[in-house]
């Protein structure tokens, strides 16, 4: 204990102890200070005090009522602990400075607690393997503790008290290297882990930096990670530099029907992130997107390659600013936590190449079932309209190892050669080539491309001996080839709840109607040496008729075993087929 004495002759009395100023208190044992509010401990500590600067009444003073001066500085170590109603705090180490008010007491400045930090109130829990520092308002705007008129000897005068009540601070840093950091938000349910945080509070800006930083929902179903995650928790903006990771479970597979059931999605970017969740949008830089589920007793994988990605959620009106509304709320960092996250709008890829890969393998033996992949320059999915819209020049690739155990036999009719143009069904590939872009309802199972198309079919496995050369491939058995300017695929609705049914796949004993507009060329390869080739304006195939209709003008009419048509319909029931010949009257070989 050291005492700075007053001035003038020296007095050892009980009277003149009184007048004693207290500068600093040294504790070595164990240090305890309550009062009816919290309380604190230590088993080594140092105080220091600020001179109280008012002269003392010895003639009426209280023996049993010192009169403490205002609390300078603590310095406690060795198994801290401090409560309160709505605190809990332990640390190997803390230091506290006390600036002095107007009124003569002590406002708290600043807090440092080190070595396995704990820090727990009624809405966060930190843990810190290093340090926090906690700074506090100025006096002006400083705690109401220190402005209350309370009993000079009182640990409210001291300022003491200040360290278990519950006091916010305007400034926090967090260290724990190694990813030692953790802050539990309780009340919004998701968790914070990095080697570094530091929180303004003012401007609710928070930063965390790790090997990664990650922010998690505490359920485990969404996590986001990266070097640096500086966050605007007033506005709800994220912003992540350079890479990062976002795992997370979103509404439906995006090949699927709008009745699929959430699936996990694996997001990598490497050129930075921006989460603006206060509009409900998401945007990514040179991303890489996986999914990996169980659908229709397939097991299925989908990824997406793209230079941009752009994730749309909608904004629910309970969950939009209330201007009526003046209560001030917790800042949080709940964006991974978000029930946005459930209400995907559009999902959007950019190129300038967008790649999409989607496959299902059969979970017994692994054996690949069907492959999908595609090419263009932007992607959308829209969840609302359940649409898939690729756009710019693009291509799909998609290849059906399936066969369809259900589905009726056609029994050939050698008088009609193309009587299975439209019927095969089992295992096929499909390559179509457009110009402008693809659109795809999974639930209807539509096909729409525009701007060129060029489509092959074929069915699968190949020929042995067959060269995938131009001259090659015309040496198939079933080839089909269909050239136009816009082309539209209607997928029979029987077969569209089918289990093991690939969500895209251009098979043709599923297609109820085919609509090809625009410089027609159909070609199909009946067996090697054997073709059949029609051009013309339009192209109709209807399955409940069975029915292949051709339109022409005189600049293009339609063309079928050298012979030209205005109009023309063939019977793919009975092989026969009426017309109006180019420049004469109607012709049939009914």
């Amino acid at each position: 204990m050291k005492f700075t004495p007053q001035t003038g002759p020296k007095d050892y009395s009980q009277d003149s102890l009184m007048n004693i100023q207290i500068e600093e208190l040294a504790f070595d044992g164990t240090l305890h200070i309550r009062d009816e509010n919290g309380e604190l401990s230590a088993g080594q500590g140092l105080l220091t005090f600020y001179e109280s600067g008012q002269p003392i009444d010895t003639a009426s003073a209280d023996p049993n009522n010192y009169p403490m001066p205002p609390i300078r500085s603590i310095d406690l170590t060795s198994h801290i602990r401090a409560q309160g109603e709505n605190l809990n705090l332990s640390a190997e180490k803390l230091t506290a400075h006390f600036d002095p008010a107007k009124d003569g007491k002590s406002f708290l400045k600043n807090v440092q607690l080190a070595g396995n930090v704990y820090y727990e109130d009624p809405n966060y829990l930190i843990e810190a393997g290093d340090k926090i520092t906690l700074e506090f308002a100025a006096e002006a705007e400083g705690p109401a503790a220190s402005k209350i008129p309370d009993q000079p000897q009182s640990l409210s005068s001291l300022g003491i008290d200040q360290l278990w009540k519950d006091i916010q601070p305007v400034y926090a840093l967090a260290e724990g290297t190694g990813g030692k950091f953790r802050l539990t938000a309780k009340q919004e349910n998701y968790r914070i882990i990095g080697d570094r945080a530091e929180i303004d509070l003012l401007q609710e800006i928070c930063t965390v930096a790790g090997q990664p930083a990650q922010v998690l929902q505490m359920n485990g179903q969404n996590t986001l990670g990266g070097n640096l995650i500086v966050a605007d928790l007033k506005k709800e903006f994220c912003q992540m530099p350079g890479s990062g990771v976002l795992n997370a479970l979103l509404p439906g597979d995006l090949m699927g029907s709008s009745s699929s059931k959430p699936v996990p999605f694996h997001i990598v970017w490497q050129e930075g992130a921006i989460f603006d969740l206060k509009n409900g949008n998401i945007s990514l830089r040179n991303v890489q997107a996986d999914s990996q589920f169980s659908q229709n007793n397939q097991r299925m994988e989908n990824r997406i390659t793209c230079s941009g990605m752009t994730i749309q959620f909608l904004m629910e009106q309970s969950s939009l600013p209330n201007p009526e509304v003046s209560a001030e709320k917790e800042p949080s960092l709940s964006f991974v936590n978000k029930d946005t996250l459930k209400n995907l709008d559009t999902f959007t890829a950019e190129g300038p190449s967008v790649s999409f890969i989607s496959k299902g393998f059969d979970p017994l033996n692994n054996e690949l079932l069907f492959s999908l992949q595609m090419e263009a320059r932007q992607l959308t999915f829209d969840k609302a309209a359940n649409t898939l819209l690729a756009q710019g020049k693009g291509w799909i690739e998609m290849i059906d190892n399936q066969k369809s155990k259900d589905a009726p036999k056609t029994e050939e009719n050698p008088q009609d050669p193309l009587a299975n143009m439209f019927s095969s069904r089992g295992p096929s590939y499909t390559l179509v080539n457009f110009m402008d872009q693809m659109h795809l309802q999974p639930d209807q199972k539509n096909l729409q491309f525009t701007g060129g198309v060029y489509m092959d079919h074929m069915p699968l496995p190949l020929p042995e001996n067959v060269q995938l050369t131009e001259a090659g491939i015309r040496q198939i058995e079933g080839l089909m080839r269909l050239n136009c300017q816009d082309l539209g695929l209607a997928m029979a609705t029987a077969d569209i709840n089918a289990q093991n049914t690939p969500a895209v796949s251009i098979d043709m004993g599923q297609l109820q109607e085919i609509t090809a507009a625009g410089d027609v060329f159909l070609e199909y390869v009946q067996k090697a040496g054997s073709t059949h080739i029609f051009t013309c304006e339009n192209l109709n195939f209807n399955r409940q008729q069975n029915q292949l209709q051709l339109t022409g003008s005189e600049t293009l009419p339609v063309r079928f075993n050298q012979m030209q048509f205005l109009d023309f319909t063939y019977d793919l029931t009975t092989g026969q087929y009426h017309g109006t010949p180019f420049g004469q009257s109607e012709f049939s070989t009914r």
